[in-house]
């Protein structure tokens, strides 16, 4: 996945794939250079949240954030350089509360996106179960 066809055709596969997901679309795509590029993507979640998938890569090195928002930013994993002292920094979760947190996620889409996919399944699912908009709880 080094390429902008690779990378957009797998991630907008994983998102039209999952259950919970509608409405995938591509919102952004820079093609800098072969070896330079980004995409950002949007879909339609559980009624208000939506999720939103950006990647960067550079050269080999992949950034990238995977945040879930309604009209705010609730939760986000990324491998931006603002982790603080995160022992697994740069990757890490910003929480519902804007607290950074350590994140299992490694830069690997395929690794990736099934931590990301899960812990959003458990939020929505306890969102869901509580009937509150807004959970503050640490996720993954």
């Amino acid at each position: 996945m080094n390429t902008l066809p690779s990378l957009s055709s797998w991630i907008t596969t994983q998102l039209q794939a999952w259950s919970l997901a509608s409405n995938v679309r591509i919102t952004e795509t820079d093609a800098f250079s072969e070896d330079q590029f980004s995409i950002k993507l949007r879909a339609q979640l559980t009624e208000p949240y939506q999720l939103q998938v950006r990647f960067y890569f550079n050269r080999g090195h992949l950034d990238y954030a995977y945040q879930l928002f309604t009209d705010v930013p609730l939760l986000r994993w990324d491998n931006k350089e603002d982790a603080g002292d995160v022992a697994t920094a740069p990757h890490h979760f910003h929480n519902e509360e804007g607290n950074i947190r350590e994140s299992p996620l490694n830069g690997d889409p395929a690794h990736d996106w099934p931590l990301v996919r899960v812990a959003l399944e458990q939020f929505l699912s306890d969102w869901t179960q509580s009937g509150h908009s807004h959970l503050v709880r640490k996720i993954l």
